[in-house]
């Protein structure tokens, strides 16, 4: 088999997505534009009451979907807003690098394995 018109084919077979133009095995509800499904998961009901008012459906493997959607609002903000969201992306920048660094640091030369200094403060 030709991998590099269908690299789909390198999965397995209960995880590989299938189409169907139909709402399930079973029926013979016809859907136009069809849909993917993965076997080897549940089928989802149709007929799921919303939980929330802020969703008009529930995707069975990534939660509520909004009744709108997702839009850009940067260009509503004001430079004073804009500059503190800047301001405070900077200041968690610099915490987390100097929070973090150094453990990648320790990390990196755990991983290399043959650091004199790292192994006789590991040893202490």
């Amino acid at each position: 088999q030709n991998l590099t018109n269908d690299p789909i084919a390198l999965l397995p077979s209960n995880i590989r997505p299938q189409f169907s133009k139909f709402r399930g095995s079973e029926s013979t509800e016809f859907i136009e534009n069809g849909y993917y499904y993965i076997p080897s998961l549940p089928s989802y009901p149709a007929n799921v009451l919303v939980s929330s008012p802020n969703c008009r459906s529930i995707d069975p493997l990534f939660g509520g979907i909004g009744k709108a959607p997702v839009t850009k609002s940067a260009l509503s903000l004001t430079a004073d807003q804009y500059s503190r969201l800047a301001l405070s992306g900077a200041i968690c920048t610099v915490i987390v690098r100097e929070a973090l660094n150094p453990l990648e640091l320790v990390k990196t030369k755990i991983q290399l394995g043959n650091d004199e200094e790292i192994l006789q403060y590991a040893a202490k």
